[in-house]
């Protein structure tokens, strides 16, 4: 009796040792497919947006061309050199068999390898949305850049209306494909008091009322959230209440 029951820990240990070898497999192909899936989207968009960047350049006068070109090597570069990082967390486990013979011994390492393979299984669900975020990000990234770059060109270009419109339906497209992975412009107001964990101060105007020192004159560079938090801080002017020009200076210092 004793014996048997020995080599039943030992067939159903070595079983769980297979779940665990299945389990890491599992995780492995579901991070090439996850890859895939998630990170071709966001290319497919980068390719849409960079053949509007050639298309207005070849519509777009001299100079507006010359910034179209620009935001395209932009997309080309995220397109070419840009990797995705992948992050993969395996659980080593020391494949010891301890002495089949104690089946005090062979009941603790069972109860072990169980509460490893549950373990498995929870990381492998844990990973999904581990991955969503690790795998999109650096695309996303580079899209807040992307809309950061039209948004400047856009002010640069502000008499031309042609290059200006242009610039518009970039932003406007670029903002769609953010959406689309939940992220969205910072709300920011004038008048709004500086939220030093959503804004940035870039630079500052005098006032004269105390109530309205660190209100937000207006915003330089928009700002970009998501349900895990700020991505991007909006670059913002603010009114300091002072009469020291050091003390104006040293505010934008301030993140």
């Amino acid at each position: 009796m004793q014996q048997r029951t020995s080599v039943d820990l030992e067939a159903y240990m070595r079983t769980l040792i297979t779940g665990l070898d299945c389990a890491s497999a599992e995780l492995i192909q579901y991070q090439i497919i996850l890859e895939r899936r998630l990170t071709l989207p966001l290319i497919q968009e980068l390719i849409v947006l960079y053949d509007l960047t050639q298309r207005y350049q070849r519509e777009l006068n001299a100079r507006a061309g010359k910034a179209m070109a620009a935001l395209g090597q932009e997309i080309r570069l995220t397109l070419t050199h840009r990797g995705v990082q992948l992050f993969l967390n395996t659980v080593i486990l020391e494949n010891t068999m301890p002495d089949p013979t104690v089946d005090v011994r062979l009941e603790a390492h069972v109860r072990s390898l169980e509460q490893a393979l549950d373990r498995a299984f929870t990381e492998l669900a844990e990973y999904r949305a581990l991955m969503e975020r690790q795998l999109t990000l650096p695309l996303i990234q580079d899209l807040i850049a992307l809309y950061h770059l039209c948004y400047h060109y856009r002010i640069e270009f502000i008499g031309e209306r042609k290059a200006t419109r242009a610039l518009e339906v970039m932003g406007a497209e670029v903002l769609n494909v953010l959406a689309r992975k939940g992220v969205v412009p910072l709300e920011v107001r004038p008048g709004q008091l500086l939220d030093r964990s959503a804004q940035c101060p870039v630079g500052v105007e005098p006032c004269s009322a105390p109530s309205e020192d660190l209100q937000i004159v207006a915003v330089q560079r928009p700002g970009f959230t998501s349900p895990e938090g700020v991505l991007a801080k909006a670059e913002v002017i603010v009114k300091r209440f002072t009469t020291a020009p050091e003390a104006l200076l040293s505010t934008t210092g301030e993140s």
